[in-house]
């Protein structure tokens, strides 16, 4: 108990910012690669079937989703500072009261 509010006081912010860059960058990065892989012939490699269509679509809307992630991390980090300093506030009320871990 006492390493996870260890983990909250010192870390938190960090830990923050990498799990919303992870749901920014990874569906980026697949959306990129589906549709490099769509102009290739697809995931599977075979010309002329509709995994191409398919795949490029699917590059599409994870790129959206990508962008859609961005922005509202973008245009809500004030709110996302809030949240962290009632985590932190939460976290110091239970180190200071052992009897609730």
């Amino acid at each position: 108990g006492f390493c996870y509010l260890f983990c909250l006081e010192h870390a938190m912010l960090y830990l923050l910012k990498a799990s919303i860059a992870v749901v920014v960058v990874l569906p980026a990065s697949l959306g990129c690669y589906s549709i490099l892989a769509s102009l290739d012939g697809g995931w599977d490699g075979l010309l002329g079937a509709q995994g191409s269509s398919r795949d490029l679509s699917m590059g599409v809307g994870l790129c959206a989703v990508s962008l859609l992630s961005a922005g509202l991390s973008f245009f809500q980090w004030s709110s996302v500072d809030e949240a962290v300093e009632c985590i932190k506030a939460a976290q110091e009320c239970i180190r200071d009261m052992p009897t609730l871990l």
